[in-house]
């Protein structure tokens, strides 16, 4: 009896064994094969809500009722409108006789060459080369401010660039990179906010002190910033090209990184321009202004000074009643400073006109407006009447809302690169809300309830046709698909080729 009892429990202690290894080569298997097999993230067919939106930066104006007057009296001689009337900007709005100031004018004149030759040529040259000089410095003046303007503008150029740029990298991290292995992307990414951040607030510090050291400064922050911005798109460029990526990101969207390259490359070099060009600038003026100095100082050493006062006075005297007239008859017509609707005129025709006195009103076509640059790649998508959300940078915790009120049919080039002047209406009305404060708007250009959608980055594309990796019974299976509308949040809808609740794989990495 003891020795069945033995038997039976060194038979149970040989399947336990058996049982052991059975177990232990099974996981032996599984450690060592499974690597061999193929992962993959995938991503479900599902039903949802798409949006597809268009983001740029502009700047807020504002208008309101114009009241227009005369700056000198007169009797009305034309009006070229009526009341409800729409009129452009610089229209001829209402004039005054002007038939007598002419007669004034052209006495004026010949009594300003009659004292002028009364001078003797000494004293002509003499007043002839301070008056140049004082010109000459002007000029020099408004050389180098209206340098310094265009490098403002230069300076607003970059950072439409630079948020346009950072847009299609956020977009292309979205759409392609948002797993783990998308962290070089990610940081790229980063820090082309960064170097957004550092355009805007330099920007924005331009704007605050103008001063000449100050925008000096800010073209050379910013155009380090481009560099920076250009080297973060140049590397989510190469990462497209990485093995696993290559026939994942469209072929479309390589081609907006490679354009996006040359308009970061086209705003640097526009700020390298306005910095030589502020440097010519002030070369050329001080070579100009030597040059007028030395010739007042030669003129001014031949003349007697007991004459020059006297001419002098006469000629400004002369030249005085010239100005004054010729502005009298310029001030005698009224033209429309905006796009607008004619609300009210209050006088008719050889009506006598005080001076100041409010003789017509016009209000323009929106009290709150944004003007934006749309690019060409997105302007296709933006229509009148869509809706906008509205993030104005003084006021960043605030969104307002708008809606698109027009769509210029013209291109406008800027630095080379094709932009629709697309204005937005601003429905606010606040006081804290001033012209010039920088908006970045988000115009929803379409939208989709309930279709089937699917990530972008699950789309391969070949001759021209589109295709996804359909995962059934642990298997691959290649099936075109035709899509419609393209989200902003990295999602597309699918039309034809995908039922909800289909596995359809987002990355794969193949067996070594």
């Amino acid at each position: 009896m003891n020795q069945i009892i033995k038997f039976i429990l060194f038979y149970k202690k040989i399947i336990l064994v058996a049982a052991i290894i059975t177990i232990a080569g099974t996981g032996t298997y599984k450690v060592f094969f499974a690597k061999e097999e193929n992962s993959y993230n995938f991503a479900l067919v599902e039903r949802k809500n798409i949006v597809k939106e268009v983001s740029a930066t502009g700047q807020v104006k504002k208008g309101e009722k114009i009241d227009l007057s005369f700056k000198e009296g007169g009797k009305i001689e034309k009006i070229y409108v009526q009341i409800g009337e729409k009129v452009e900007s610089g229209k001829k709005l209402i004039k005054l006789e002007t038939d007598q100031l002419l007669i004034q004018l052209n006495d004026a004149r010949a009594s300003l060459d009659l004292v002028r030759a009364e001078c003797n040529n000494a004293q002509v040259n003499y007043l002839n080369a301070e008056q140049n000089l004082e010109n000459v410095k002007k000029i020099a003046e408004e050389n180098l401010k209206s340098s310094y303007n265009d490098a403002i503008n230069n300076l607003e150029d970059s950072y439409l660039k630079s948020n346009n740029a950072l847009n299609l990298i956020n977009y292309i991290y979205r759409t392609y990179f948002d797993t783990g292995i998308g962290e070089e992307v990610r940081e790229e990414r980063n820090k082309a906010e960064a170097f957004n951040n550092q355009i805007k607030f330099y920007l924005n510090s331009a704007r605050l002190n103008s001063s000449n050291e100050n925008i000096d400064l800010s073209l050379s922050k910013v155009k380090d910033a481009l560099n920076g911005i250009y080297g973060n798109l140049n590397k989510t460029r190469e990462a497209c090209e990485l093995v696993n990526y290559i026939d994942v990101v469209s072929s479309t969207d390589k081609n907006s990184l490679d354009a996006q390259k040359g308009y970061i490359n086209t705003a640097s070099n526009n700020l390298s321009n306005a910095i030589q060009k502020i440097a010519l600038t002030e070369i050329n003026n001080k070579s100009s202004i030597d040059s007028a100095q030395a010739s007042f100082n030669s003129a001014k050493a031949n003349i007697q000074f007991g004459d020059i006062d006297l001419c002098e006075a006469k000629i400004k005297k002369a030249e005085a009643s010239v100005n004054l007239l010729e502005n009298k008859i310029s001030n005698s017509t009224i033209e429309s400073f905006a796009d607008g609707q004619i609300i009210k005129i209050n006088k008719e025709l050889s009506e006598q006109v005080l001076a100041g006195e409010i003789v017509i009103s016009l209000i323009p076509e929106e009290s709150l407006q944004i003007e934006l640059n749309i690019p060409e790649s997105d302007i296709g998508w933006v229509e009148v009447n869509d809706s906008a959300k509205i993030i104005l940078d003084a006021f960043s915790e605030t969104e307002f809302s708008g809606r698109v009120i027009a769509v210029e049919p013209a291109e406008t080039v800027i630095s080379g690169v094709i932009y629709y002047k697309t204005k937005v209406n601003l429905e606010a009305e606040e006081d804290r809300i001033k012209p010039g404060m920088t908006a970045d708007v988000t115009i929803t250009a379409d939208f989709r309830e309930n279709v089937l959608t699917i990530p972008q980055r699950a789309i391969t594309e070949k001759d021209r046709k589109k295709f996804v990796k359909l995962v059934k019974n642990g298997k691959f299976e290649e099936i075109e698909i035709q899509t419609g509308l393209k989200g902003s949040e990295g999602e597309i809808e699918v039309v034809v080729g995908l039922e909800e609740g289909d596995k359809v794989v987002t990355l794969l990495k193949e067996k070594k």
